[in-house]
């Protein structure tokens, strides 16, 4: 009796394809990993497309269930072997008479046999006559004759999309375990995030959900001991399935290119972006979360400054505040995002900063990230470092301006045509 189909059954195009060229009739096949990582559910899903191939049907034996008959597991193997074969066929009465007719079963059609995790004695016994296959399901280390197909976790896309799909009917800890199966620590914190976002949550519902406890919390615990990442990952990413956000997304909405996408996903998950995004209100707190447990906070509110930077993407109150944070920190990579080689983005942001000094400071991180407009960010920081009473800045910024533009000039073989009035 065949399994259920897989459902769903989410990537393996390749592997199709391979195994799909590998049986034919008269093959001998393994399809070799670990538990967990899809062995069943590949082979399954091709057996519609090789109806045609076996026209005398495909038997499937799980032999792994025979695993505590000690010494007598070949024999229950080989008898379950030809029933599913050639159920009319009287058995055998002992060992050797069965392996006689598990040959002839196997020779006298077109028929595959599918035999998951069998023992080394009945690998012995099946030899392969005439057009019929066998298709064996093992483990690495259980080493079957014939071609041999390793079976490699899910990448990353794949395994999210199917632990999205699985993980509404899974408790927590087998949802972890899934993860494990699946490939490792970015399917594990996407897996807590499905587990967040599919209920696995105090019984009041996502919307009053304490993400440092309950359910949500005993998963954190299982997947961070192996995770080489800081928890506030686990709870970052958590924040953003239950958002139902990604950077892509983000990107999209706010209008920017690619480049600041990540930096976007947190400030989707911890400003007014998430709530033009109308975010799930569970979002916020797990965000939260993920701040308040950082090894590294910071970094993390750098990175938010940075990506409230990005042009368009906040009002102006907010990236007033982010204008502020990036003087405070005097990085020129918290302007990057806003900047983005725009002259017009500095002049624009300028303006939103009436203290003289401030509007120095803003010019001198202008300078240091623009390309063709810098001497021009740095001639007006000379006026703006005057206007606030540091003429020797001032002057300063002024030879600075004249001498990037007297490069530029040279590296373009043309004249410079920065003014020098504002020196006087």
């Amino acid at each position: 009796m065949l399994p259920p189909l897989p459902s769903p059954f989410v990537g393996r195009a390749a592997e199709r394809e391979a195994l799909l060229g590998l049986l034919q009739p008269g093959a001998q096949v393994a399809l070799v990993a670990q538990d967990g990582v899809g062995k069943n559910a590949l082979a399954r899903a091709l057996v519609p497309a090789l109806a045609e191939r076996f026209p005398d049907g495909v038997a499937w034996v799980d032999a792994g269930r025979f695993a505590g008959l000690e010494g007598r597991r070949a024999d229950a193997t080989l008898t379950a072997c030809v029933a599913a074969l050639s159920p009319e066929m009287p058995m055998g009465s002992d060992l050797q008479q069965r392996t006689a007719q598990l040959r002839v079963a196997l020779s006298r059609g077109r028929a595959l046999l599918v035999l998951a995790h069998p023992d080394p004695e009945t690998l012995a016994a099946v030899k392969l006559r005439g057009e019929g296959a066998l298709l064996v399901l093992a483990r690495p280390g259980e080493v079957p004759e014939g071609e041999r197909l390793p079976l490699r976790p899910l990448p990353a896309a794949e395994g999210a999309a199917l632990l999205s799909a699985l993980a509404p009917d899974l408790p927590p800890e087998r949802v972890v375990g899934l993860a494990r199966a699946l490939g490792g620590r970015t399917l594990a914190l996407r897996a807590l995030g499905v587990a967040v976002a599919r209920g696995f949550s105090p019984p009041e519902g996502l919307e009053r959900l304490d993400p440092l406890s309950g359910a949500v919390g005993r998963v954190v615990e299982a997947l961070v001991p192996w995770m080489p990442e800081p928890i506030w990952a686990a709870w970052r990413a958590a924040a953003l399935v239950v958002g139902d956000a990604d950077a892509a997304t983000l990107a999209r909405v706010a209008g920017v290119d690619a480049s600041a996408c990540d930096l976007l996903v947190d400030m989707g998950l911890m400003s007014a972006l998430g709530e033009r995004l109308a975010l799930h209100p569970a979002a916020r707190p797990l965000a939260e979360a993920a701040l308040a447990v950082s090894e590294d906070a910071p970094s993390l509110r750098l990175r938010h400054a940075q990506a409230a930077l990005v042009d368009g993407a906040l009002g102006p109150a907010d990236r007033l505040a982010a204008q502020r944070f990036a003087l405070e920190g005097g990085s020129p990579g918290v302007l990057g995002p806003l900047v983005r080689g725009s002259w017009q983005a500095v002049a624009r942001d300028l303006d939103a900063l009436p203290d003289p000094t401030l509007q120095a400071r803003w010019l001198d991180l202008a300078a240091k990230v623009l390309d063709e407009d810098a001497p021009r960010a740095l001639e007006a920081a000379a006026v703006a470092w005057r206007h606030a009473g540091d003429a020797r800045r001032g002057a300063a910024r002024l030879r600075m301006a004249t001498d990037r533009a007297l490069r530029q000039a040279l590296e373009d073989d043309q004249p410079s045509t920065i003014s020098s009035s504002s020196d006087r």
